[in-house]
């Protein structure tokens, strides 16, 4: 569903960067941090390999993204490496969490396991890289309040679901905001058109566009299944 070739990825990328009233490519990696009312976000969940090849179309354009990892498969195959986790971030992406295991549903986790969920992987990706683990995107999408809760007293400011809204929430100090997908079938241009007029005349104060092209590979492995990932 959401898996692109890489011709098709870059027909989409290339389709943004044409899209009129597209505001500025931006990274959001704390609460405190303000930006423009029309900015445009990317973000790409679970890990899989394929970030690296992502993360270097997206800098093909000048633009940065942001990755959430899932931090129990950090290594195994079809999967990113401790290395190359380090190499995104010093290329000027954002890195957060995607939880540890990616539960099918982590609204219908219990307290404990939601809690362990944001606090290990935080832990993990901080471990790695050296820095406090803001950032972070919900597994699956499945979002309830109780997630963001657990996510914040994992030191979470900035947390990604994929409901298609430009509203902005907030739990406790933390930013809860959607993401507008785009999936296999629709053309680059009519994605790009759609999607940025909607987030060009939504009155709120921070818009989204989301690029999944990850996540539908990572989460095949993710239920044990062959892999597919990212950009071919």
């Amino acid at each position: 569903m959401y898996k692109f070739g890489r011709p098709e990825f870059e027909h989409h990328l290339e389709a943004i960067k044409k899209a009129p009233h597209r505001g500025q490519v931006l990274l959001l990696d704390r609460a405190a941090r303000e930006i423009g009312p029309n900015a445009v976000l990317f973000t790409f969940d679970d890990g899989g390999a394929s970030a690296f090849s992502t993360a270097t179309l997206l800098e093909s354009h000048g633009w940065r993204g942001h990755f959430f990892v899932t931090t129990d498969y950090i290594g195994k195959p079809a999967f990113l490496t401790v290395d190359q986790i380090r190499e995104l971030r010093a290329r000027g992406h954002v890195v957060g969490s995607h939880s540890c295991s990616h539960p099918p549903r982590i609204s219908h986790c219990s307290q404990q396991q939601l809690e362990r969920e944001w606090r290990e992987s935080a832990r993990t990706l901080s471990e790695i890289l050296g820095t406090k683990i803001r950032v972070a995107s919900v597994p699956g999408g499945y979002y309830l309040r109780r997630v963001a809760e657990a996510a914040v007293a994992a030191g979470i400011e900035v947390l990604f679901n994929s409901e298609p809204t430009s509203r902005v929430e907030r739990v406790n100090g933390c930013l809860v905001l959607g993401r507008y997908s785009i999936r296999q079938g629709v053309s680059a241009e009519a994605a790009a058109r759609n999607r940025i007029r909607r987030l060009a005349t939504t009155p709120t104060p921070v818009r989204f566009l989301e690029l999944e092209k990850d996540c539908q590979a990572s989460r095949r492995e993710l239920l044990h299944r062959a892999p597919e990932i990212g950009v071919e």
